[in-house]
């Protein structure tokens, strides 16, 4: 049963529980999401603009901690002169794992007696949190409403004050908790889906540009059937799309694999595979995030058993496809809004070829 539940002002759904059972945490409610999705076929000309990725999917996780070891110290001078403490508790963190310890002579403020105790105080916006009394005949400290140990402390600024006692000092420890930046520290991701792309056809380019590309078959030595991109692409391009409902990262795995056959002229391959997105803007689809962005995929390609251009962007632990893996990464932060998601099948530098290739694509996610 809880003694007393002291709600300090600062971001809202931070609560301080002081029980009087030891054990007793608060605890934050899950939040429940949902996803859905749409199709969209990609042009040649959008692709060509950029060669990233983006997987847009929603998810919960706990978001990753970076704890500090910290403390403050409340006196009373040789005038018996108040010097209080304080704790700062930025905004999205606590303060937890409190104790403290006394150094004192038990010497009163006035006269010649020594002072039967001394009180150390944590004092919020609403009154005070905690109060701890140490006694001269050796009585076992007093504390109320609840264990010291037991004590968290949301967003706001306390004070620690000292009760009576010259010459006193009180030194207060605890662990300040808040959010790591993100890459700098193996955070827990949920996975978000998973799928494989498998295309069979070889193309090679004959004439044209983007769109108004001219292709055949590789296998068509003799060119007597020309197909345009928008015939090509079906062949080409996996595409996928999804709605974000919330902030968060998201991170890409992806896998992919071509034979390496002497007919394809491989000196010319760029990508055994290519995770490329984009964001609906509210009037069409556009690049997003657009040239040079990073942190957020981790690929790799083999011809046969070479690598091809292997570009691990973040590191993880764990194996892709498990329920939730560790990642060291900013990761890719998306908001809430439409996504696009396409997978391209092998292909030569300038786009002139495509070649046979199959993709493994994992996808995770870290709230906000």
């Amino acid at each position: 049963m809880i003694r007393k539940l002291i709600d300090i002002a600062g971001e809202p759904g931070y609560l301080i529980f002081i029980p009087v059972k030891e054990g007793f945490m608060a605890s934050r409610p899950i939040r429940k999401t949902s996803d859905s999705a749409v199709r969209h076929l990609f042009s040649l000309r959008s692709l060509v603009a950029t060669v990233t990725a983006l997987c847009a999917f929603l998810g919960a996780a706990e978001a990753a901690l970076k704890t500090t070891p910290s403390s403050v110290t409340v006196a009373r001078d040789v005038n018996c002169k108040l010097i209080p403490g304080s704790i700062s508790v930025g905004s999205g963190c606590t303060a937890t794992n409190f104790r403290y310890n006394v150094d004192t002579r038990w010497e009163p403020c006035s006269g010649p007696k020594k002072v039967d105790e001394v009180a150390v105080t944590i004092r919020g916006s609403r009154g005070n949190v905690y109060e701890g009394r140490d006694y001269w005949d050796g009585r076992r400290r007093t504390e109320r409403p609840g264990p010291l140990k037991s004590v968290i402390l949301g967003p706001g600024t306390y004070t620690v004050l000292l009760e009576s006692g010259r010459n006193t000092s009180a030194t207060l420890y605890y662990d300040l908790n808040c959010p790591a930046p993100a890459g700098t520290v193996y955070e827990a991701a949920t996975l978000l889906g998973k799928f494989e792309t498998n295309f069979r056809q070889w193309y090679e380019k004959i004439s044209g540009t983007q769109n108004s590309s001219i292709f055949v078959k590789g296998t068509d030595k003799q060119r007597k059937t020309k197909f345009t991109w928008d015939s090509v692409a079906k062949d080409v391009i996996y595409e996928r799309a999804y709605t974000i409902a919330k902030p968060g990262r998201v991170y890409v795995i992806a896998e992919f694999r071509m034979d390496d056959r002497a007919e394809y002229g491989l000196g010319r391959l760029y990508s055994v595979g290519t995770v490329y997105p984009k964001i609906w803007n509210g009037r069409a689809w556009q690049d997003y995030p657009g040239p040079g962005s990073s942190g957020w995929l981790n690929y790799v390609g083999y011809a046969g058993n070479r690598p091809i251009l292997p570009n691990p962007q973040f590191k993880y632990t764990g194996r892709p496809g498990d329920n939730k893996i560790q990642v060291l990464g900013t990761g890719f932060p998306v908001k809430p809004g439409k996504y696009q998601l396409a997978i391209l099948s092998a292909i030569a530098c300038d786009w002139i070829a495509h070649f046979p290739s199959k993709g493994k694509i994992f996808t995770y996610f870290i709230p906000d």
